[in-house]
C-alpha cells in the first residue's frame, strides 16, 4: 500500500470516527460486558433511565472531578454529555445521557451501523469503545491520549507532515471502560432509590 492509499485510508477512518460522534453517540453500561471483557467482573446494572443530575452527583460522590452537563438538543437522537476526570491519574471519561432507554438503543444502533463487526463501537475519535447501559454510554481515554491526537490534528492541518499510522494508532484506543467508572455509575442506583 503507498502512502496515498495509506493517507485516504486514514482520512475514511478520521472522517467515519468523526461522524460517529456527529451523528450517533452512545450510551454506558454493557450487560453484553461478558463477552467481550473476558475475565473482567460485570458490576450490577444502575436503575433504568437515570437522570443527568443523578449520573453526575454519583460520579461527584464516588470522588472523580465532573464538568457541568453540556446538551446536545440538535443531535437525533439529543443527549446530555458530562466529562468525568480522575483526579489520581490521567483518566478521562465522556458519558452520553439520553433522554430513554429507546433513544440510546437509536444511538447505539447508528454507532454500529458506522462499525460493523464490533461488538461495542467507538463513539468518539481519542476514545476507547463504549460500555452501555439503558439510557448511558460511557468511553474512556487518557489526557496524555487526548494532548497527542490534538497535536497530531494541529500539524495535519498546518501543513505537517504526520506518519499516519503513528496519527491512527492514537485517534483509537481499544482500552475498555475501567470498572470503578463502571462501578461510579451503578452508584446511581444507590442515589436514585434513597
Amino acid at each position: 500500500m503507498n502512502r496515498s492509499a495509506i493517507r485516504d485510508s486514514f482520512m475514511d477512518r478520521r472522517s467515519r470516527a468523526i461522524l460517529i460522534v456527529a451523528a450517533a453517540s452512545a450510551v454506558v453500561i454493557a450487560s453484553a460486558l461478558g463477552g467481550a471483557a473476558g475475565a473482567q467482573v460485570s458490576p450490577p446494572s444502575p436503575p433504568a433511565s437515570m437522570s443527568v443530575d443523578d449520573v453526575r452527583e454519583s460520579f461527584i460522590s464516588s470522588g472523580f472531578q465532573v464538568d457541568r452537563p453540556h446538551a446536545w438538543t440538535w443531535m437525533n437522537p439529543p443527549f446530555t454529555s458530562l466529562q468525568v476526570r480522575d483526579p489520581a491519574s490521567q483518566r478521562v471519561l465522556m458519558l452520553m445521557i439520553y433522554p430513554d432507554s429507546a433513544a440510546a438503543k437509536t444511538a447505539r444502533s447508528q454507532a454500529l451501523a458506522h462499525e460493523p463487526g464490533q461488538a461495542e463501537p467507538h463513539l468518539i475519535e481519542g476514545y476507547g469503545p463504549s460500555v452501555w447501559s439503558d439510557n448511558v454510554a460511557l468511553v474512556e481515554t487518557t489526557q496524555s491520549e487526548l494532548d497527542q491526537l490534538s497535536q497530531a490534528r494541529s500539524d495535519e492541518a498546518n501543513g505537517v507532515e504526520v506518519d499516519t499510522n503513528l496519527a491512527w494508532e492514537h485517534s483509537v484506543t481499544n482500552d475498555a471502560v475501567d470498572l470503578d467508572f463502571q462501578q461510579a455509575l451503578v452508584n446511581t442506583r444507590r442515589i436514585v432509590n434513597l
